[in-house]
C-alpha cells in the first residue's frame, strides 16, 4: 500500500485531480520538510509532485500545488526544474503558470552542482515550441545562455531547421555570430544541415554582419552563388535594409575568395549602399589591398564617389594612410584632384593627417599641390604647416607649392599658422623657401607678433634673423587696440622673448593706442617681475601712465605685487604721481585694497602719507573705512594726520575715527583712540563717532568710545542722543552699555521724545525693560502730551504695555491736547489684547476725551470693534453715556453702531447691554427717589 507522499506523487503523475485535492485537504504542513504531508517531497530521483504534474501537463494539479506552496524551482537529481520539463514537453499552460509563480526561467540542467546544461529556452528552441519560446522570452529568459560548449538556443534551432524559432530569437537581439568551442556559428549549423531557409533568415534579418565565409566554407562558391541569386531580380546583389549587398559584405570582411566568386558570377562591382559607398570605396577605406586589386581588375569605377560627401576611394585611402591602396588607385588612373563636397582633395587630407608616403605618391602622380578647400582656400601646405607635419611641408615645398598662399577668410599664410602654433622646424623650412615674414593677416597680425604673444622664442629669433620682420610693427585690432610684439610678450610674461626683442632694439615705450599702456605697465599689471626687470634695465619709462594717469607703480600697488613695487621704487619711480581721473596715489590705492606690505614699502620710501585723492580722502581715512588695521597702524606711525577731516561733495565732513566707528572697525577705533584722536569731533550735522556707532549697533566700538570718555549725551541739532538712536533701532546691548555708563535716560529730542518713548513706539520690549531698569521716567510726556504707555497702546505692543504697567506707568494719564487715555486709543485702534491688559490694570474705562466726550466703548462702537466693546463692557464700561462736542445729542454706543451700519452682531450685543444697563439704572433711580433721572 502506498504511503501518503507516494500517493500524492502517483495522483499528480496520473492527473487524478480529485485525489490530489482530497490528499491535500487532510492538512499538509507545506513548509515543514520533516512532515509526511510535505508537497515538496521528492522520490529517489529528486522528482517532486509538481515535477510530475508539469511533466504530464496536468495544469489544474500544477495550479493547486502552487497555491499550497510547492517550490517552483526545486529540481531533480539532474537539475531539471518543473519549468524546464514543461518547456521541453511543450505544455504552454504549465509554463505560463510557473512563470506567474516566479519560476526562474534561466535555471539550467546541472552536473555535479555546476550550470553546464540546457536552459528552458534551449529545450523549447530544440523542440520547436514557438509559443513556449515566446512566453519564456517575455519572462526575461536569456537568449544567449549557452551549453558548456558554447551552443546557444539559436545554434540548436538553426541546426534543427526551426525557422520560426530562429526568427523569434533574431528579433530578440540574439548574438547571430556566437561561436562554439568548435568554431561553429548558427549560420554554419544551418548551412551544414541544408537549411537554406534558416540561412536566408540569418542573412536578411540578422542585425549583425553575418559571416559569409562560414556559408562559403560549407556550400562552396556555386551553392552560395545559387543562394544569392535566388532574389526576384536574379542578381547577385540582393540588398539589406541599408543597401548592403553580399559583395559589399564580403569586401567589408576581406573575404577575398567569396568576393572573387561573386565577381566571377558577374556581381555588380559598382553597386553602392544607401550612402553611395561602393565595394571599392569600403575596401580602400579599410586598407584591404588585395581586395582593391581584385576590384580594380574587375573594372570597378575608381572615381565613383559617395553621394553624401562626394569622397572617392582615393580620398578615403589617402585619409587613412593606406599607401599601397593609394598606389594601386593611382596606377589605375584615379583622378588625383577629385575633391569632396567641401573641396578637400586626396593630397589635402593626406597632408592634414601627416601621411608623408601618401603625399609623395600623390605628388609623384602629379596631384595639384596648390588646390585648396573651396570655403577658405586652405592649401595642403597650409594645413600641413598648421599641424606641424615638417616632412610633409618639405615635400610640398620641394614640389613648388606656393609658400605665401593665404586663407581667404583670415589672410593667414602657412608661415603665420606655423609661427602661431610653435612649429619651429616648419617655420625654418618656410623661411628658407622665401616665405614672406611680413605678410599680415586681415586683422593686421604678423607672424612675429603672433609668435611673440605665444612665447615661441626660437621662432621669434628665426623671424628676426630672416632680416625682414619689423620688431616695432604695431598691430591694430578691430576694437581700436594697437600694440607691438614686445607689448604682447611682456603682457604674457615671455621674458626670453622680451629679452630677444629688446636686444634687437624693439621700442620699450611704445604704448597701446587705446589706453596708453606700455610694455612695462602691462608686465607690472600681470605680475611678471622678471619681465619688469628686463624692461627697467632697457630704460623703460617707469612713470609713463595710462590715459587715466595710472602709472606702473600705481597698478603694482593696486594688485599687491610687492617685489615689483620694490623694483620700481629702487629705480626711482615717482611715489606720489596720482591718477588724473580720481587723484589716487600708489599709497592710497594700496591702503584701500589692504596691501599692507606694499604700504610698508611705500612708507619706507617716503611716500606722502597725507596726500588726498580728488574727493578729499587720505590713505589713512580710506584704510580706516575699509578696516585695514595694520595699514592704519603703519600710516599713523609714519605721521598720518589722525584728525584729518574729509569734506564730502555735499559739504558733509567726517574724521578718520568717525568712519571707522561707522563701519564697526573696533581695532581701528582703538588704535586711533590710543593716539588721542578726538572722540567728540562731530559732522556738520552733529553726528559724533559714538552716535554713528550706536545707530549701527556696533557694541564693541561703543564700549571703546565710552572707555575713551566720549560725550554720552552729545546730541544732533534735533536733540537726538546716542541713547535715543540706539533705543529707536532696537540695539539692546548698546542701550545697556550706555545706561551702564550713566547716559541721560530722560533727555528728550526737540519734540519731547525720550529714549523710552521711542523704544515703546517701535516695539522694542527688551530695550524698554532695560531703560525702565535704569530708572527712566515712565510717565514723561512728549510735546503733544503722549506718554510711553499711550504710544505703546496705540501701536498695539501689548508686551510693552504690560512692562510699563508693571513699572507703575499711570494707566489713566491722558494726552494733553484731547484727553485721550491709553485705553481709549487702544480701543480706537482695535488692539484687543492691549485693552484687556489695561482693563486688568484697572484703567478707567469710562474716562472720556476732553474735546468731544467720547468714551473708549463709544469709540470702539464707532469703529466696529465688537471684541473690544465686549472687553470694555466686561470691565464695567457705561454704554449709556453719550458723547458731547462733535457727537451732540444722545450719541450712545448703540446709536452710533447702528448709524455706522456695523454688523448685526455688534448692534444686537449693544442693544442687549444697553437694555440691561437702562433697567438697572431705572431701579437704582427709583430706590434713591431720583425723580429727575426717572423723568
Amino acid at each position: 500500500m502506498l504511503n501518503f507522499r507516494d500517493s500524492l506523487i502517483d495522483a499528480s503523475s496520473k492527473g487524478d485531480y480529485n485525489k490530489v485535492r482530497t490528499l491535500l485537504s487532510t492538512g499538509i504542513y507545506i513548509h515543514r520538510t520533516s512532515s509526511p504531508y510535505d508537497t515538496n517531497y521528492s522520490n529517489s530521483e529528486g522528482k517532486t509532485t509538481l515535477y510530475f504534474a508539469s511533466l504530464h501537463g496536468h495544469i489544474e494539479i500544477v495550479e493547486i500545488l502552487i497555491v499550497r506552496g510547492a517550490d517552483v524551482n526545486k529540481s531533480n537529481t539532474y537539475g531539471v526544474t518543473p519549468i524546464f520539463i514543461a518547456s521541453q514537453k511543450g505544455h504552454i499552460d504549465v509554463v505560463r503558470s510557473l512563470i506567474d509563480a516566479k519560476a526562474n526561467v534561466n535555471l539550467r540542467k546541472k552536473n555535479k552542482g555546476k550550470d553546464i546544461g540546457a536552459s528552458p529556452l534551449y529545450v523549447a528552441a530544440e523542440n520547436n515550441h514557438v509559443d513556449i519560446l515566446k512566453t519564456l522570452l517575455a519572462g526575461k529568459a536569456d537568449v544567449n545562455l549557452s551549453l558548456k560548449n558554447g551552443e546557444t538556443p539559436l545554434h540548436v534551432a538553426s541546426k534543427n531547421g526551426h525557422r520560426n524559432v530562429v526568427k523569434e530569437l533574431v528579433a530578440s537581439r540574439v548574438d547571430v555570430n556566437r561561436v562554439t568551442e568548435d568554431g561553429e556559428t548558427p549560420i554554419y549549423e544551418a548551412a551544414k544541415n541544408g537549411h537554406v531557409g534558416i540561412v536566408k533568415v540569418l542573412v536578411e534579418e540578422g542585425r549583425e554582419d553575418v559571416n559569409f565565409i562560414m556559408v562559403h566554407k560549407v556550400w562552396g562558391s556555386n551553392k552560395l552563388l545559387e543562394f544569392l541569386k535566388a532574389g526576384e531580380d536574379g542578381s547577385y546583389s540582393r540588398e539589406g535594409d541599408e543597401g548592403i549587398t553580399a559583395l559589399f559584405k564580403a569586401v567589408l570582411k576581406s573575404h577575398l575568395d567569396v568576393m572573387q566568386s561573386l565577381v566571377a558570377a558577374k556581381a555588380d562591382v559598382n553597386k553602392a549602399n544607401n550612402n553611395g559607398a561602393t565595394p571599392l570605396y569600403v575596401a580602400s577605406q579599410e586598407g584591404h589591398f588585395d581586395v582593391v586589386q581584385a576590384l580594380v581588375a574587375a573594372k570597378a569605377d575608381v572615381n565613383k564617389a559617395r553621394t553624401d560627401s562626394w569622397s572617392t576611394p582615393l580620398y578615403v585611402a589617402a585619409k587613412e594612410g593606406h599607401l599601397n591602396v593609394v598606389q594601386a588607385l593611382v596606377a589605375a588612373e584615379a583622378d588625383l584632384n577629385l575633391a569632396k563636397k567641401d573641396g578637400c582633395t586626396p593630397l589635402y587630407v593626406a597632408s592634414r593627417n601627416g601621411h608623408l608616403d601618401v603625399v609623395q605618391a600623390l605628388i609623384a602622380g602629379e596631384a595639384d599641390v596648390d588646390k585648396a578647400k573651396m570655403d577658405t582656400e586652405t592649401t595642403p601646405l597650409f594645413i600641413a604647416a598648421q599641424k606641424g607635419h615638417f616632412d610633409v611641408v618639405q615635400a610640398l615645398i620641394a614640389a613648388t607649392a606656393d609658400v605665401n598662399k593665404a586663407k581667404t577668410d583670415t589672410g593667414a599664410t602657412p608661415l603665420f599658422i606655423a609661427a602661431r602654433n610653435g612649429h619651429f622646424d616648419v617655420v625654418q623650412a618656410l623661411v628658407a623657401a622665401k616665405a614672406d615674414v611680413t605678410t599680415a593677416k586681415t586683422d593686421g597680425c604678423t607672424p612675429l607678433w603672433q609668435a611673440a604673444q605665444n612665447g615661441h622664442l626660437d621662432i621669434v629669433q628665426a623671424l628676426v634673423a630672416a632680416g625682414r620682420a619689423d620688431v616695432n610693427f604695431i598691430m591694430v585690432h578691430k576694437v581700436g587696440e594697437a600694440s607691438t610684439a614686445l607689448f604682447k610678450a611682456a603682457k604674457h610674461g615671455h621674458v626670453d622673448v622680451v629679452q630677444a626683442l629688446v636686444a634687437v632694439k624693439a621700442d620699450v615705450n611704445t604704448a597701446r593706442t587705446d589706453l596708453g599702456a606700455t610694455p612695462l605697465y602691462v608686465a607690472v599689471q600681470n605680475g611678471h617681475l622678471d619681465v619688469v626687470q628686463v624692461l627697467i634695465a632697457a630704460k623703460a619709462d617707469m612713470n609713463k601712465a595710462l590715459t587715466n594717469g595710472a602709472t606702473p607703480l600705481y597698478i603694482a600697488s593696486q594688485n599687491g605685487h610687492l617685489e615689483i613695487v620694490r623694483a620700481l621704487v629702487a629705480a626711482r619711480a615717482d611715489l606720489n604721481k596720482a591718477k588724473t581721473t580720481d587723484g589716487a596715489t600708489p599709497l592710497y590705492i594700496a591702503a584701500e585694497k589692504g596691501r599692507i606690505k606694499v604700504v610698508q614699502a611705500l612708507v619706507a620710501a617716503k611716500a606722502d602719507v597725507n596726500k588726498a585723492n580728488n574727493e578729499g580722502c587720505t590713505p589713512l581715512w580710506q584704510s580706516a573705512q575699509e578696516g585695514h588695521f595694520e595699514i592704519v597702524q603703519a600710516l599713523v606711525a609714519a605721521g598720518a594726520n589722525v584728525n584729518f577731516i574729509k569734506v564730502h561733495k555735499g559739504g558733509e565732513a567726517s574724521t578718520v575715527l568717525f568712519v571707522a566707528a561707522k563701519y564697526g572697525h573696533v581695532d581701528v577705533v582703538q588704535a586711533l583712540v590710543a593716539i588721542k584722536a578726538d572722540v567728540n569731533t562731530a559732522l556738520t550735522n552733529g553726528c559724533t563717532p559714538l552716535y554713528i556707532a550706536s545707530q549701527n549697533g556696533h557694541l564693541d566700538v561703543v564700549q571703546a568710545l565710552i572707555a575713551a570718555e566720549a560725550d554720552l549725551n552729545k546730541a544732533l541739532p534735533n536733540g537726538v542722543t546716542p541713547l535715543y538712536i540706539a533705543a529707536e533701532q532696537g540695539h539692546m546691548n548698546v542701550v545697556q552699555a550706555l545706561v551702564a555708563a550713566k547716559a541721560d535716560l530722560n533727555k528728550a529730542n526737540n519734540n519731547g521724545c525720550r529714549p523710552l518713548y521711542i523704544a515703546a513706539q517701535e516695539g522694542h520690549v527688551d530695550v524698554v525693560k532695560a531703560l525702565v531698569a535704569g530708572k527712566a521716567d515712565v510717565n514723561k510726556k512728549t510735546a503733544d502730551g503722549c506718554t510711553p504707555l499711550y504710544v505703546a497702546a496705540q501701536e498695539g505692543h501689548v508686551d510693552i504695555v504690560k512692562a510699563l504697567v508693571t513699572s507703575r506707568a499711570d494707566v489713566n494719564e491722558a494726552k494733553t491736547d484731547d484727553g485721550a487715555t491709553p485705553v481709549f486709543i487702544a480701543a480706537q485702534e482695535g488692539n484687543l489684547d492691549v485693552v484687556q491688559a489695561l482693563v486688568a490694570a484697572e484703567a478707567d474705562v469710562n474716562k472720556a476725551k476732553s474735546d468731544d466726550g467720547a468714551t473708549p466703548v463709544f469709540i470702539a462702537a464707532l469703529e466696529g470693534h465688537l471684541e473690544v466693546v465686549k472687553a470694555l463692557v466686561e470691565g464695567n464700561a457705561d454704554v449709556i453715556k453719550a458723547a458731547t462736542g462733535e457727537w451732540t445729542g444722545e450719541w450712545m454706543p448703540l446709536k452710533i453702531a447702528t448709524n455706522q451700519n456695523h454688523s448685526v452682531v455688534l448692534v444686537a450685543y449693544l442693544e442687549n447691554v444697553t437694555k440691561t444697563q437702562l433697567g438697572n439704572n431705572f431701579v437704582d433711580a427709583a430706590d434713591r427717589g431720583d425723580v429727575n433721572k426717572l423723568r
